[in-house]
């Protein structure tokens, strides 16, 4: 408010007073049209909650939500995770059509929106006559890339948008502590924001030519200082929570199919399969946009070889990682997104084959709102699933004489493919049912192997 009025604020209230205002200065109309998109889109569908979920979700309806019991060691690696997650579980907004959903959508657009700008604006793309807004003009599509599923709509992974928003704030803003607070916050949410950081850091400076080393010692070294920073952050809550133990190791036996798991998040159209038709648009589409860029000399080979080749080394961290999860591509897709919204941009300004220009876009597009609209209804089919099993639950319940046993049979058999309830999560959810439609019930769970 201080900002507003004109007053002398100083600190970091006063940096970020200023960069808050300064971004609401600036015509936000990509921004609403993208969360508008997602919101028709969704509209017509409803979703489930999923997997983990509903460890959080026993525990918020059971009266004990601040009971970590079970993810101490967490709080060691992603603290700011659960400090999102309490508020978002606890206030009960997802009983109205999954609100918390959008209001992380929109956090992430707003993150990846001030990336963009920030890029247009440190790498001077005006002088090759490409235009912010012309930029901005592909928000909606690159952000509602479906790859980005598991993250966008599964309520436990929401809170990851967060992470995006740092990135784009540390890009954003120009001063080198601020910088480094927006790294702490992405840092602490997930792994797959480090080196996506790095990658920001390198290319905001990479603006002169020819390259010299002495240009990037000092986006590296405060990229060094906030990984440090965080490492003394986990090492000090490890004090207070159990320390968090990655077993980290290069499997050779697995690194096929890690490199195919890399493979199969940014160059197809995927959700647990690949869907091969829609993977032949998108290649359509790459296909029109690598003959414009070259066939116009809009970019180099060489250029456009080391910045996809950034955007993929932003993904090497899975080949350490133990297990497999899409979240943890989460960084390498949000760079991609960041890179195709920019080639686009540069057809759209500097092509003049109009047919060209509209062809590519739309078979994006396609592809990209095809593939959601599948995945929606995946989520609205096991919705009623998921729904025809509470109520049959709770008619067992309200039948049984307590104190009483119930058996569980297969819950997940007529689930559609995707993450929603792996049989080590049948117990909360049936707990979860009780605790929501019959807290005073005196029941216990069997579950059959």
């Amino acid at each position: 408010m201080a900002c507003q009025l004109g007053l002398h604020v100083t600190g970091f209230s006063g940096t970020i007073c200023r960069v808050v205002f300064s971004i609401l200065k600036k015509p936000l109309v990509p921004e609403v049209l993208t969360v508008l998109a997602l919101l028709i889109l969704a509209l017509p569908f409803q979703f489930t909650f999923q997997a983990d979920d509903y460890l959080f979700l026993r525990r918020t309806y059971g009266g004990a939500f601040f009971d970590i019991s079970g993810y101490e060691s967490q709080m060691t690696r992603n603290p700011l995770l659960y400090i999102f997650m309490i508020p978002t579980f606890s206030s009960h907004l997802f009983d109205f059509h999954f609100a918390p959903m959008y209001l992380y959508f929109s956090i992430y657009v707003a993150g990846l929106s001030l990336c963009l700008r920030a890029l247009h604006r440190d790498l001077a793309l005006s002088r090759l006559g490409v235009e912010c807004s012309t930029v901005l003009n592909f928000l909606p599509l690159v952000c509602l890339n479906p790859n980005q599923a598991e993250v966008l709509f599964f309520p436990i992974c929401m809170p990851y948008s967060v992470g995006i928003f740092a990135l784009g704030g540390m890009a954003y803003c120009r001063r080198a502590w601020v910088k480094i607070f927006f790294m702490l916050v992405a840092f602490t949410m997930l792994e797959t924001f480090f080196l996506p950081a790095l990658a920001l850091l390198v290319v905001q400076n990479s603006a002169s030519k020819p390259w010299k080393v002495r240009q990037f010692a000092s986006p590296v070294g405060l990229w060094t200082l906030a990984v440090v920073l965080i490492l003394v952050i986990r090492h000090a809550l490890s004090y207070v929570f159990p320390s968090f133990h990655y077993p980290i190791s290069i499997d050779f036996s697995r690194l096929p199919g890690q490199l195919g798991e890399i493979a199969h998040m940014l160059i197809t159209i995927y959700f647990y399969k690949i869907n091969w038709v829609l993977t032949a648009v998108e290649w359509l589409a790459i296909g029109f946009l690598t003959y414009s860029l070259f066939s116009r000399h809009m970019i180099r080979k060489h250029d456009l070889g080391l910045l996809i080749l950034l955007v993929l080394s932003c993904d090497v961290h899975v080949l350490i990682m133990p297990y497999s999860a899409m979240r943890a591509h989460f960084g390498a897709i949000f760079l991609e997104g960041v890179l195709l919204a920019f080639l686009l941009a540069l057809v759209q300004a500097r092509e003049k084959r109009l047919w060209l220009r509209r062809t590519m876009v739309i078979l994006f597009g396609l592809a990209f709102v095809l593939q959601l609209v599948h995945v929606f209804t995946i989520k609205n089919a096991n919705y009623l699933v998921l729904q025809k099993i509470e109520n049959e639950m709770v008619q067992k319940i309200d039948s049984c004489t307590q104190p009483c046993h119930l058996h569980a049979g297969d819950l997940s058999r007529d689930l559609k493919r995707d993450w929603v309830l792996p049989r080590n999560f049948w117990l909360p959810y049936l707990e979860w049912i009780r605790f929501k439609n019959r807290p005073a019930a005196q029941v216990e769970f069997e579950i059959s192997d």
